[in-house]
């Protein structure tokens, strides 16, 4: 059974924060369905089966798992994208000195769909499982590099270490997740975050403004915020300093059964 995954979209965050088209949004004008029907596909089968949960993700052993290396080259002046749709598994993401996103991938089952190029001139590197055995995602973006993130799982570990890079927008989303993202230190990120049954951890900089928009799947109650220095909003909260900040950062956060957490660093 080949697994799909189609991202939600980057432009509805634009209401809250001006963006601005370019080439790096057009590749996933194309992927918008996948994850949505994913997990419409997930939650069906969830429901008659017994399907992995979160938890035997921490157990699953890659000592006996096959290998695939990748390497993308990015020119100086290039944005980066990244696409991974994940069945059952680990997605590890941060940066690397070099000017190409390199990293590995490890699988217990079929081997994943492995794809890398160009895209209306971007460059890209897309990932999408073929079985539910259990998969490791290990990937190294080039810091000081702009780009976005879409990443789909229906159930795993999600880990984002993006505070030297220049990442400028994410789609993460999970049925079944643990998700975990340190915003970039040196500009502004905007992030659509939805974890179903599992939790969301955040870290921004100490001087970057935060938004906080929620969903109706969400439930603030289980927010736990750094300070109270926070001003409450139809749409969610937002720092009192947000409008004034140099780096500002935006999460629109969905149905995160596990909890909310947002610290600083």
């Amino acid at each position: 059974m080949r697994y799909h995954f189609f991202m939600p979209k980057i432009m509805q965050f634009t209401k809250f924060v001006p963006l601005k088209l370019t080439k790096l949004h057009v590749f996933f004008l194309l992927l918008i369905s996948i994850l949505i029907i994913a997990l419409v596909l997930w939650i069906y089968q969830r429901s008659s089966n017994n399907l992995p949960s979160l938890a035997d993700v921490k157990t699953i052993d890659y000592s006996q798992a096959k290998n695939t290396p990748v390497n993308q080259q990015i020119e100086a002046t290039q944005s980066v994208v990244l696409s991974a749709g994940l069945s059952l598994g680990t997605v590890i993401v941060d940066s690397n000195p070099s000017s190409s996103i390199t990293g590995n991938v490890s699988y217990l089952g079929a081997e994943p769909d492995i794809r890398s190029g160009m895209n209306n001139d971007v460059p890209y590197l897309a990932i999408e499982s073929r079985s539910n055995k259990g998969e490791k995602y290990e990937i190294h973006l080039p810091a000081n590099h702009t780009g976005s993130l879409q990443v789909g799982a229906q159930v795993g570990e999600l880990s984002f270490d993006l505070s030297q890079t220049r990442i400028a927008s994410a789609n993460i989303i999970a049925g079944d997740g643990a998700i975990s993202v340190i915003s970039p230190k040196f500009s502004s990120f905007i992030a659509n975050l939805q974890a179903g049954s599992g939790k969301i951890s955040l870290k921004i900089p100490q001087d970057a403004g935060i938004k906080l928009v929620y969903t109706e799947q969400a439930d603030p109650s289980k927010f736990k915020l750094d300070n109270d220095n926070y001003v409450q909003d139809e749409n969610g909260f937002h720092s009192a300093d947000f409008d004034s900040a140099g780096i500002q950062t935006v999460f629109k956060i969905g149905k995160s059964d596990g909890g909310f957490e947002l610290a600083r660093y």
